[in-house]
């Protein structure tokens, strides 16, 4: 189901079935993701703050899309559509201060790119507990997940840079390396996010 970018008009990129709208067509990048059991993902690049007036606003945004888009849109609930902006921190010098240890978002909020915030916050909260049944020294917790989970936020936000170019060159350019990168080697670059052994 690819289709070549074109201005104005949907595409689907790689092999991640991510369907992204060239950004020339209205200013902003948008981005859907089909997640299964009547589940969709949606962000569009806009100021934080922009006022959005929920369903109306989807199904005109992605109006042009091919199918299935347009039809979950019309079947979609507006009681069920959230909008939310999304925010991250910049990198902390530590997530320790004396017996308090800042765990998840409120120590790393991070893009959902990789969707590795909560998974990062459930690896978080193993290890103060281990931590505790040692020696309780934080400053290990802090060692051990501040390098980890800066490392993974980091990539979400490069992954987040690359998956809304707005150029139709540089989309061309993506677009050609995801297919031609092996899905092998696109889960082997995963295996530092993926493979905790906490």
């Amino acid at each position: 189901m690819n289709r070549r970018p074109q201005r104005g008009h949907p595409h689907l990129t790689g092999r991640q079935r991510i369907l992204s709208l060239d950004a020339e067509s209205d200013h902003h990048r948008c981005v859907i993701r089909i997640l299964g059991g009547g589940i969709c993902f949606a962000t569009a690049t806009v100021p934080a703050g922009t006022p959005s007036t929920g369903l109306p606003e989807l199904r005109q945004r992605f109006a042009a899309w091919h199918d299935p888009i347009p039809s979950l849109l019309t079947a979609a609930d507006p009681d069920a559509v959230l909008h939310n902006d999304i925010y991250e921190l910049p990198a902390l010098k530590s997530y320790v201060k004396g017996r308090i240890a800042l765990l998840g978002d409120t120590a790393h909020a991070m893009t959902p790119n990789l969707g590795q915030g909560a998974c990062q916050a459930l690896e978080d909260a193993a290890v103060p507990a281990r931590v505790a049944a040692q020696d309780g020294d934080l400053t290990r917790y802090d060692a051990e997940r501040r390098p980890r989970t800066q490392m993974i936020a980091a990539r979400s936000n490069g992954i987040g840079r690359v998956a809304q170019l707005g150029s139709p060159l540089a989309v061309r350019l993506r677009d050609t390396a995801l297919r031609l990168i092996p899905s092998a080697a696109q889960f082997k670059a995963l295996a530092p996010v993926m493979d905790w052994q906490g």
